[in-house]
Order: structure tokens, then C-alpha cells, then sequence
């Protein structure tokens, strides 16, 4: 995999999450060797309002290279993400999220995993204001 330009994007500041998922996937870890095919984010997001300080949220990511791969698909995975947030006071509020990737085998070969593609994660938050 030869290539002579640098497809990989930095924001240097702010937010990761926004443009690599709430996993941060290809933001942490990069690929292999340090190839850098750049990042294409497809992504969709809807939230809700259903009651008085309660908040659920939905994500869809479509992952792709941004150079084509020799004998290899543009596709690198697909992440969906849940997130519900509960106000319990002004002071104190609970969130939980949850993230699956299902990725595809270029992002095996270029990853260098071999774990089935299949990534989970999971979190909780309890925040404090003074």
C-alpha cells in the first residue's frame, strides 16, 4: 500500500467525537504502520424529548477510506451509538451510552485484527455541579 499523499485528517482542537464516533475508533488507535487513507464519516443523528429532564439520543456512522485501496472495498464499518440522560436535580444528572462497530474486512486488513470486527462499548456517567 503505497500512496504519496496523506489522506488523515486532525482537528487539532475540539471534539474527536464528532467527526470518529463516540468510539473514537480511528482517532485512538490508528492503522497499522501508520497508513493514513483519510476518513470518511457518513453519520446521522436523531434526539428526544420524551419527558421533563430526560433526554435519549441515537447515532449511525458510515465509516470509509477517503483514497481507494488496492483489492480492497472503500468500506471500513458501520457504528451505531445509544445515549439516554437524566437531570436528576441542577446539580447532579446520570448518562448512559452505548456504542457497537460492526466492521468490515478492510478494516480487518488495514487494522490488523483478527477479532471478528464486532467492537462494543459501553459507559456510564454521574455528573456533579457545584
Amino acid at each position: 500500500m503505497q500512496h504519496k499523499e496523506v489522506k488523515g485528517f486532525n482537528p487539532i482542537w475540539g471534539s474527536h467525537h464528532k467527526f470518529y464516533g463516540a468510539m473514537d475508533f480511528f482517532y485512538v488507535s490508528t492503522y497499522y504502520g501508520g497508513f493514513t487513507p483519510g476518513l470518511q464519516n457518513l453519520y446521522a443523528t436523531a434526539a428526544f424529548h420524551p419527558f421533563e429532564r430526560f433526554d435519549v439520543s441515537m447515532g449511525y456512522h458510515y465509516f470509509a477510506t477517503a483514497t481507494k485501496l488496492d483489492e480492497m472495498d472503500y468500506t471500513l464499518g458501520h457504528e451505531l451509538e445509544l445515549e439516554a440522560s437524566y437531570a436528576i436535580n441542577k446539580q447532579i444528572g446520570l448518562s448512559l451510552g452505548f456504542s457497537y462497530m460492526a466492521g468490515t474486512e478492510t478494516m480487518e486488513r488495514l487494522k490488523r485484527t483478527s477479532d471478528g470486527n464486532s467492537l462494543t462499548w459501553g459507559w456510564i456517567d454521574l455528573r456533579f455541579k457545584l
